[in-house]
């Protein structure tokens, strides 16, 4: 736990946008607003914010043409976690050793937009379930980050070994992404449903205990099951979490995005 806590004062300042972004989820009286103005201060993330609220993902009714519109629009909850993710991505930079940064965003927005659907299925916290999701290997950036030579060696070890990545982590580090996530997200204070849901992400036994850390667990399955799939499929979920989520394969089979359109809406949300 110690590498894990020096780590996190290895991290790159956040855009003070970002900062007042991650402040506000934990405030039930933010307002709405002044936080749209905040955000249109930072004229990279409220660009970027602006591209993806009026991109045919969302397939909004109208344009949006300020942070304060996409507010309006699209909901403070929507807009918080895209501004976060892209922060996030601005702030964490590529190291150039193989850990590919388009894709690490692209399946986050996949899942955190699978995760967000679940869980409104389940009648929980829609953002948090889209934030967490977004966030849910926010500890493989930070590792590549702050040890890319240790991180670029576990990687490769987990695929000469044909073994799972949090396996080859916990071999070579001694611990894996998510607990680092998880500690990410305490060191930023983000609230516990969030920390809980990074912190389970692969578990599903400890991510069945709340509906949030379920929603985001079942994304991450269903999103794996897509990679080599010519159709939308569903896996077989462990029972676990089948347990906790009363939902039939079609409406399972609803949640997960068009692939071209989550691609295309995250890399407008990277700028690339």
């Amino acid at each position: 736990m110690k590498e894990i806590l020096d780590m996190l004062g290895k991290l790159p300042v956040l855009p003070v946008v970002v900062q007042e972004v991650i402040r506000s989820l934990g405030d039930p009286d933010v307002d709405a607003a002044a936080l749209g103005h905040t955000i249109g201060r930072d004229p990279v993330l409220g660009a970027r914010l602006l591209r993806v609220a009026n991109s045919s993902f969302y397939g909004l009714s109208r344009q949006v043409a300020t942070p304060q519109d996409a507010v309006m629009v699209m909901g403070l909850s929507q807009v918080r976690s895209l501004v976060l993710a892209s922060g996030l991505a601005q702030a964490l930079p590529d190291h150039g050793n193989g850990f590919d940064r388009k894709l690490h965003w692209q399946r986050s927005f996949r899942v955190a937009t699978s995760a967000q659907a679940l869980a409104k299925r389940l009648r929980a916290s829609a953002e948090a379930a889209f934030t967490a999701g977004m966030l849910h290997n926010i500890g493989e950036l930070v590792i590549d980050v702050c040890m890319p030579a240790e991180y670029a060696a576990a990687r490769q070890a987990a695929s000469a070994q044909g073994i799972p990545l949090r396996q080859a982590e916990r071999t070579a580090l001694g611990f894996d992404h998510t607990e680092v996530g998880a500690e990410v997200a305490r060191h930023w204070k983000l609230p516990d449903v969030m920390e809980h849901a990074i912190r389970c992400c692969h578990d599903p036994a400890a991510a069945a205990t709340a509906a949030v850390s379920a929603s985001v667990a079942i994304a991450c399955l269903l999103d794996d099951a897509q990679s080599d799939a010519e159709a939308p499929t569903v896996p077989e979920l462990p029972e676990a979490l089948r347990a906790v989520v009363p939902i039939d394969d079609a409406a399972l089979l609803a949640c997960i995005p068009d692939p071209e359109q989550a691609a295309a809406a995250a890399s407008l949300l990277l700028g690339t």
